[in-house]
């Protein structure tokens, strides 16, 4: 095999180049210790603050760095693109009023179609007028308390895997949190 010399001179980044690919497809573990050992998984540079670093450090901040870039651009490929496409799902919803135990579970089909299901009662409610924009979701939904039909409308943010919002009846309101499960 030809190596070229850099700009430098020398072919040291070629070294370095190689080592990277082989040690990114095969592990670290598996590159042969006359080439790590000699290292003694130490790094000096002339970088100011960082003249003599760990190279298992660095490998994990460089690791830390790319898991919160992809994250982000996951949390962003979830993000409301008009299509509701970061609300569709189940979520489990949790507030005062509500059972901690068996808490409900909000159902969102790709078409914004939804209902609420309780584990507890095994009831199941359609909810006909949710609405979903900028990442806000509402809607109304009927429950028979007591020979009474109660309606409550629900206001909240989805950000993430995570939906903070309010919901409302004849009585008051109280805080609801969601969860995707």
């Amino acid at each position: 095999m030809l190596w070229r010399s850099g700009g430098g001179g020398d072919t040291d980044c070629n070294g370095a180049t190689v080592g990277s690919i082989l040690g990114a497809t095969l592990g670290a573990k598996a590159l042969p210790d006359k080439w790590v050992g000699v290292l003694n998984d130490r790094l000096l540079s002339s970088v100011r603050d960082c003249t003599d670093s760990k190279i298992s450090d660095l490998a994990e901040r460089t690791y830390q760095v790319t898991k919160t870039i992809l994250e982000e651009k996951a949390a962003a490929a979830m993000a409301d693109d008009g299509s509701g496409r970061a609300l569709v799902g189940s979520w489990k919803l949790s507030g005062q009023k509500w059972s901690a135990v068996f808490p409900p579970t909000l159902i969102v089909n790709p078409d914004l179609t939804g209902r609420l299901e309780d584990a507890e009662s095994g009831e199941i409610v359609a909810l006909p007028d949710m609405k979903f924009q900028d990442n806000i979701v509402s809607f109304s939904v009927y429950l028979e308390k007591g020979g009474w039909q109660v309606e409550m409308t629900f206001e909240g943010l989805v950000s993430g895997d995570e939906i903070k919002g309010d919901i409302y009846s004849y009585d008051g309101g109280f805080p609801v949190t969601g969860v995707r499960a």
